[in-house]
């Protein structure tokens, strides 16, 4: 859900298929891997092409060979020439890793990103398996979560961090849960642009999960200051809430952050009365077990 400027490098990913062939053992897969050359620069060219126009749906799924290629071919270039510490591409490996800036999830936007994500996912799309505009820096949960799903339609298809986007809009919104403690839950809202495809990336990495946890946390990290706040006065909660909504919003990570203060800024319960559930339940009983 996040824009990341695609790495500058100095290969294409033409070159960069070509320099992982030259090195390929046994002869015979390299042989295979030539034979695939010319296809695969007509791949990677139509990928850049139906990226542009966002309609990677349209990338036609694929387990034949190309020139005699297997798709294990492919696959295999990406671990022994790239991924591997040892690999002779391991430095563009290592650069798309921190293409983000912070290192943050280009999915979620919210936790680290350790791991790389083929956006055409390689068991489906062989053949792209070191396209290097095909490979996003994510976390690993997001990561787990995609998995080798292939795209029925734009509705279906992530929104890609090097070509697209995301709506410049309010597609987050959240209701307070009025319990102890104050929890809040987050949807995509409603009749905003795209919305089906915002709700399908949503609902597949379950980021509502995902935002409600984050949430839960920053309540009770905080908790404190807030309610010493409400109980100085009403006016001086929602302002403060109003201004670190407004700070979480200029940052275009951590969407959720913008998201919940504003909506407890708007609750009137909340800022009325609701602030002093904030706290934690205490456990009871003595943990220890002694008296």
């Amino acid at each position: 859900m996040i824009s990341l400027q695609f790495p500058e490098f100095d290969h294409t990913s033409e070159q960069f298929y070509d320099d992982s062939v030259a090195t390929t053992t046994p002869l015979d897969k390299r042989g295979r891997l030539q034979g695939a050359s010319a296809t695969i620069v007509r791949s990677i060219a139509e990928y850049r092409d139906l990226a542009s126009k966002r309609r990677l749906h349209d990338v036609p799924v694929t387990s034949d060979p190309f020139g005699g290629a297997k798709p294990t071919d492919f696959k295999s270039l990406y671990g022994s020439y790239m991924q591997t510490k040892t690999g002779a591409g391991r430095e563009f490996y290592d650069a798309l890793m921190v293409a983000n800036s912070p290192p943050l999830c280009a999915y979620c936007g919210t936790r680290e990103a350790k791991a790389l994500d083929h956006f055409l996912p390689r068991k489906h799309y062989p053949h792209l398996s070191i396209t290097l505009e095909n490979i996003v820096a994510c976390c690993t949960d997001c990561n787990t979560e995609k998995l080798d799903a292939v795209p029925g339609g734009q509705h279906e298809t992530f929104f890609h961090p090097y070509y697209e986007a995301f709506p410049d809009q309010d597609w987050l919104t959240a209701s307070v849960l009025y319990d102890k403690p104050v929890a809040v839950v987050f949807r995509v809202t409603d009749g905003i642009a795209e919305v089906d495809r915002i709700r399908h990336q949503f609902h597949e990495l379950k980021l509502g999960r995902i935002f409600g946890l984050h949430a839960t946390t920053e309540l009770m990290s905080g908790s404190r200051r807030l309610i010493e706040l409400g109980r100085c006065s009403e006016s001086s909660l929602r302002e403060h809430l109003w201004g670190t909504a407004d700070s979480a919003s200029e940052f275009p990570w951590y969407p959720w952050k913008p998201t919940l203060y504003r909506t407890l800024a708007e609750d009137d319960w909340f800022c009325e009365e609701g602030y002093e559930l904030l706290l934690p339940i205490q456990p009871s009983g003595n943990r220890s077990g002694t008296t």
